[in-house]
């Protein structure tokens, strides 16, 4: 189980996240406000959308900051390939803001 770490530089919030199968529904603040738990909330249900497939490698380059290349390596991927598979979950994240947010001239948020 790897933890999701969303934080603001004082209070640090953290969500447990299973890589490579289901993500866990349940959250684990540690100093959080309801804000905070919605937030949360919401980066659950995105990474539940985005399956265990491509929830992997946006957790790793979206989230962590791990380039292409470290994130193929972590999960034993040829080179390049990473690319694609990226480039297909930022498609699918991008459906499922729509679809559920809203887009406002091109921002989420």
């Amino acid at each position: 189980m790897m933890i999701l770490k969303l934080h603001r530089p004082c209070a640090p919030t953290v969500l447990p996240v299973r890589i490579g199968c289901a993500v866990h529904p349940a959250t684990v603040l540690s100093g959080g406000n309801e804000r905070q738990q919605l937030l949360i909330e919401r980066v659950a249900a995105t990474l539940r959308d985005l399956g265990p497939e491509l929830s992997d490698i946006s957790l790793r380059c979206c989230c962590y900051l791990d380039g292409l290349e470290l994130s193929e390596q972590s999960l034993g991927w040829s080179a390049r390939s990473g690319k694609v598979v990226l480039r297909i979950a930022l498609q699918r994240l991008k459906r499922y803001y729509e679809s559920h947010i809203g887009v406002e001239n091109g921002r989420i948020g």
